[in-house]
């Protein structure tokens, strides 16, 4: 469910969080998703863990993975979120 642009299920909040972080052409994931589909990649696609970054809303970083493969774009880091209610 969306209210005024903000998903209700913490779920669908982080996935958007994750969506805000990405640079063009990447595919960032939680380290909960990356783990049950670690072994069910793709031919050429591995996962590469950037780290725990701050997520907006979020009172603890969330560990960021990244999905790569030759066909997606690799190189800028994720963007860093600006969380006035996480420490730096």
């Amino acid at each position: 469910r969306c209210d005024a642009g903000e998903y209700a299920a913490p779920t669908l909040r982080v996935a958007a969080r994750l969506r805000d972080l990405a640079g063009d052409g990447q595919v960032l994931i939680s380290a909960a998703t990356a783990a049950l589909v670690q072994d069910r990649l793709p031919d050429a696609a591995w996962l590469s863990d950037v780290g725990a970054h701050p997520l907006v809303d979020s009172d603890r970083p969330e560990r960021v993975v990244r999905l790569c493969h030759p066909e997606l774009a690799d190189g800028a880091p994720p963007r860093v979120a600006s969380n006035p209610r996480m420490p730096r």
